[in-house]
C-alpha cells in the first residue's frame, strides 16, 4: 500500500491544482470561492482518510 500512496497522492494533488486553475481562468469560480472549495475538499478528504485508516488499516 505504501508504494500506491507514493504514486496516488501526487496524481490527486496535481489534478486538483489543474482543475482549480482552469476553473478560475475560465471564470467559473473566483479566487475566494476556490479557497472555500479547497477547504471543503480538504475537510472531506481528511475525514474520509481517517475513517479509512481506522477501519481498514487498524481493523477496528
Amino acid at each position: 500500500m505504501e508504494k500506491q500512496d507514493g504514486v496516488l497522492f501526487p496524481i490527486i494533488r496535481y489534478s486538483l491544482i489543474g482543475l482549480g486553475t482552469n476553473l478560475v481562468q475560465s471564470g467559473v469560480l473566483n479566487a475566494g470561492q476556490l479557497e472555500t472549495v479547497v477547504g471543503a475538499v480538504m475537510t472531506v478528504g481528511a475525514t474520509a482518510w481517517l475513517i479509512f485508516n481506522k477501519k481498514y488499516k487498524h481493523k477496528w
